[in-house]
């Protein structure tokens, strides 16, 4: 459950909090591991915009699909976004995680952030980004 709102902390950091209308997006496109696959599907299920989930450790999703280098969602067809955590380092009650967002092939965002463990619940401490491309 922990390792689950490290990820919701993060993620609601980044805008994709549930039933928080986005009218530019057609879809969120997160990915998690496979354990998290029903909390989140839960967590966001009327998300507006929808958000797409997917365990596949390739970062592949049903719904979506890569239009003139640009995320595209099949079912809105309206783009999208895609989260991907892409290095955790949990110690003790400290965390430091590293997820990508990305628009598309040429429009990469690393954040990096690092969170403390207070009273069981994960709070941001400090954000950074780094444009990739």
């Amino acid at each position: 459950m922990w390792t689950r709102s490290y990820k919701r902390a993060v993620l609601a950091d980044l805008g994709v909090r549930p039933g928080r209308p986005n009218p530019k997006f057609g879809a969120y496109f997160v990915c998690v591991d496979p354990d998290e696959l029903k909390y989140f599907t839960v967590l966001f299920r009327g998300n507006s915009p929808r958000t797409d989930l997917s365990d596949d450790k390739q970062g592949k999703f049903g719904n979506m699909e890569m239009e003139d280098g640009v995320v595209k969602d099949r079912i809105t067809n309206l783009y999208g976004v895609i989260y991907a955590f892409q290095k955790v380092n949990i110690v003790n009650d400290k965390a430091e995680v590293e997820v990508a967002v990305s628009y598309g092939l040429l429009a990469i965002t690393i954040h990096t952030y690092s969170l403390v463990l207070r009273d069981n619940q994960w709070t941001i401490g400090s954000h950074s980004r780094q444009t990739i491309s």
